[in-house]
């Protein structure tokens, strides 16, 4: 096993090694679902591919998984904000409407006062 390493450290990988890899790359491919260039082992490649200081037609944004993530933990986060703001707002108009539908010209004896308690001495 040592050998092995210090033979790929020295010659670098064998072309048939290379094959495989991109073959089960691509079959990985195939087997992942949504948009080609947002799937997780096309990512990887992109990935590859820059580190080479290549270039890949057609997609001129290259992101790393952990941009990926990144970008996917911030939209998340701002959809929960949008979320919260949504439940505040529904909240204020339960408030309001709340606030509108006690009559005005109800008796006094009615309306709840506030409570006052004596200072203990």
């Amino acid at each position: 096993i040592g050998l092995t390493i210090l033979a790929y450290r020295y010659e670098g990988l064998r072309f048939s090694d290379f094959e495989d890899i991109i073959a089960n790359l691509r079959a990985t491919l195939t087997k992942e679902v949504g948009p080609v260039n947002q799937r997780k082992s096309s990512l990887r490649y992109a990935t590859w591919v820059v580190e080479a200081n290549g270039r890949i037609r057609g997609m001129p944004q290259y992101k790393t998984l952990e941009e990926e993530a990144a970008r996917k933990e911030k939209a998340a986060r701002k959809q929960a904000a949008a979320q919260r703001e949504i439940v505040r707002a529904k909240r204020l108009q339960q408030l309001q409407s709340s606030a509108t539908a006690t009559p005005s010209d109800a008796p006094a004896s009615s309306k709840s006062l506030p409570v006052r308690s004596r200072p203990r001495t």
